[in-house]
């Protein structure tokens, strides 16, 4: 398992580095709906909006990296992974968080990612994004997953691999039986991942996602939400700190504002005395041993 993960930008430039004490920061993904911040009102993402928060990422001195914001709804379905890629990559040179959703779309981003790096061996030296992917809960790998996880190893381009367990649905409805899902879900693709190649970047985490029973959806913001974020890292990110391994955890948005974490602070939790983290508007990735 590697011990830290670095990312760059399209000029060569270390961005990312998950060994430093410096927090990086990366914005939040692939809403289903977006609030237009003209009209005030919900409704579907389209390229242009990509576009436009694109050039914001570029622009912010503390925003390290770039991040769909939704699903662009005006391009076909197989071509929404690779145009969102590619739009973020022709307004933002810094290294973006990707999602490709099966196997086929994957090998087009990575073509892509290659071309604009020159070449899969300096995608692999100096990788300029990292893909998201996880296990279908409860206890499933299917096999475009495992293929994803597999060519990703290949070429040596970082992923997250984390679960979404909901808990009552499709993991236990417990903290405790939820967290000892997710956690096997991650390391079984952890597993595959570097059985195929020792060594390759990988960050494993979790997110538990609390459903609203009345209504079957996912209780987003709840308190429920807040607390299963919070007690997933306390208790399963030690366990990776002593393994030596990358871990990512979700924790959402409010919880993150009570953190007041600000750029080049630490954070200091009373379970270990420090470690290096990327804060997302709802990811938390820590990396390296504790201290």
């Amino acid at each position: 398992m590697p011990r830290t993960i670095r990312l760059y930008d399209l000029n060569g430039n270390l961005k990312v580095d998950m060994s430093s004490r410096i927090t990086s920061y990366c914005p939040g993904h692939n809403c289903v709906r977006i609030l237009d911040r003209v009209t005030g009102t919900l409704r579907p993402c389209t390229l242009q909006d990509i576009r436009e928060t694109a050039k914001v990422y570029e622009a912010l001195a503390n925003i390290s990296m770039s991040c769909s914001l939704g699903y662009p709804g005006n391009v076909p379905a197989e071509d929404e992974g690779a145009a969102t890629v590619k739009t973020l990559f022709e307004h933002c040179t810094k290294p973006a968080a990707i999602l490709a959703h099966d196997e086929h779309i994957q090998a087009r981003i990575l073509a892509h990612l290659s071309n604009l790096a020159g070449g899969y061996q300096n995608l692999g030296d100096k990788p300029i994004a990292l893909e998201l992917m996880g296990p279908i809960s409860p206890l499933r790998l299917p096999a475009e997953f495992c293929e994803r996880v597999i060519n990703a190893a290949h070429h040596r381009l970082p992923i997250v691999c984390y679960p979404a367990t909901f808990p009552g649905m499709f993991s236990p409805i417990s903290v405790a039986g939820a967290i000892a899902q997710s956690s096997a879900e991650a390391i079984a693709g952890v597993v595959i991942h570097q059985l195929t190649e020792p060594g390759a970047p990988i960050l494993s985490g979790s997110a538990v996602l609390p459903m609203d029973m009345r209504q079957a959806d996912l209780a987003y913001g709840s308190p429920e939400y807040m607390l299963k974020g919070l007690e997933l890292q306390i208790t399963s990110a030690p366990s990776a700190f002593r393994h030596g391994s990358v871990r990512a955890v979700r924790i959402p948005t409010p919880s993150m504002r009570r953190l007041r974490q600000r750029p080049g602070q630490i954070w200091r939790s009373p379970r270990w005395r420090a470690h290096h983290s990327w804060i997302t508007s709802d990811f938390c990735l820590a990396a390296g041993p504790a201290r």
